[in-house]
């Protein structure tokens, strides 16, 4: 009995092909292999066997309807016990542990607009409309972001003539705000470079940064204007690269602690790392990633003919191959460089050539999306911004997903 409807059971025939097929008309299209009803009585699939060929006459039968359920119970001396598949439920308490660090970055984000992106991304991959109600609740506890700054956030303003140049970009006068914008480029442009020429240019603008209140850090997300301030320095800096108005600095020696000769490069151990770049917090965050086949090379970053102390982390997977480059400096970009395996000796040898040799502007190129004029056969590469450890990580991991993680 199903649903109030008596279902007719199937008679016996010496051709029993023809009653299974009559079965399967009356009473439903649905048939389960024998295999299928041995795991659901829990019995060998050999005595199925025996009982559908006392019954039918067949031996080569290896389905049958579910009108016989009965009688394969009565055979077997059991309760009849339903066919159909039950399918496994996760309960939503365990697929909400799956989703943890994703609600907890949800919750953590100061507004709405902030995080809507990634929410929207999130609710199309999760199929549970208990986790999607969880999401949604999450994200409308969060203020947007006019509210945010209402509560939270105060403005500063300041003028071209607040702003002062340094060899890693611009700074704002401490007296406004502790403000450094990092800008990876050829440092002896800016070091060159005339205040008063921007304040001339631009005397008519006023910039604003938003600072929290409780915390005092700067509202990067927030303040466009810090992006707006890069754009115009960088547009200045492509123009005088173009003019080729940069002066030739004289190399600089090598450090007399270096393990690495200024023409050469050599694989270095994670004990190496902690002595030669302990200065450098993202290296030894990124050395975690060095176990198995994975190895680290040092060498001379030929930086617009200064040499700096380098880093290449080689990540090798079946799939893909990375190839971390950091620089001592903090202030100097991270980049990523994802390979396919072919010919991959040959692809490092010319990375290594790229980095070591005087190439003017090969990190700005790289910093602006630039990179396919460098022809080192990559299939990306991706920049990361030294900013903090934690979205050095996270950046690193996003990257890097699924075949190599920093835990």
């Amino acid at each position: 009995m199903h649903g109030g409807k008596q279902t007719p059971v199937c008679s016996r025939t010496v051709h029993s092909q023809t009653v299974v097929h009559k079965c399967e008309k009356t009473m439903s299209k649905k048939l389960y292999s024998l295999e299928h009803i041995s795991k659901v009585y829990n019995t060998d699939v050999e005595n199925l066997k025996i009982w559908t060929a006392e019954k039918f006459n067949d031996k080569s039968l290896t389905e049958l309807p579910p009108s016989v359920n009965n009688e394969i119970a009565t055979f077997l001396g059991v309760q009849p016990l339903s066919l159909k598949s039950k399918k496994k439920r996760k309960n939503s308490s365990s697929k909400r542990n799956e989703y943890l660090t994703e609600l907890k970055q949800i919750k953590e984000a100061s507004y709405k607009e902030k995080i809507l992106d990634f929410v929207t991304d999130l609710k199309q991959k999760v199929n549970d409309e208990r986790i999607i109600q969880t999401i949604d609740s999450i994200y409308n506890s969060l203020p947007n972001k006019k509210e945010y700054i209402l509560e939270n956030c105060e403005k500063k303003y300041f003028t071209w003539k607040d702003i002062i140049f340094t060899e890693k970009g611009v700074k704002i006068n401490p007296n406004i705000l502790y403000l450094s914008i990092n800008i990876d480029g050829p440092t002896k442009i800016l070091n060159e470079i005339s205040n008063s020429y921007f304040q001339k240019k631009f005397s008519k603008e006023l910039y604003k940064v938003y600072l929290n209140k409780f915390n005092e850090k700067v509202e990067f997300t927030l303040s466009d204007d810090i992006q707006k301030i890069k754009n115009i320095v960088s547009e200045h800096i492509n123009n005088s690269k173009k003019e080729k108005k940069i002066s030739t600095i004289t190399l600089e020696k090598p450090r007399n602690n270096s393990r690495v000769n200024l023409n050469q490069d050599k694989e270095i151990n994670i004990k190496d790392i902690a002595t030669i770049f302990q200065s450098n917090k993202f290296i030894q965050q990124a050395s975690k990633l060095i176990k198995n086949d994975n190895k680290a090379v040092a060498l001379w970053e030929n930086n617009n003919s200064t040499s700096e102390e380098a880093l290449i982390i080689i990540l090798k997977h079946k799939v893909y191959n990375f190839v971390i480059w950091e620089n001592i400096n903090e202030n100097r970009a991270c980049y990523i460089f994802k390979y396919e395996n072919g010919n991959f000796n040959r692809k490092i040898k010319a990375l290594k050539t790229f980095i070591m040799t005087d190439i003017e502007y090969k990190r700005w190129d790289l910093f602006n999306n630039n990179g396919n004029h460098n022809q080192l056969n990559y299939e990306e590469y991706y920049t990361v911004i030294h900013e903090s450890i934690d979205s050095y990580k996270r950046k690193l991991n996003s990257y890097l997903k699924p075949y190599f993680k920093i835990k």
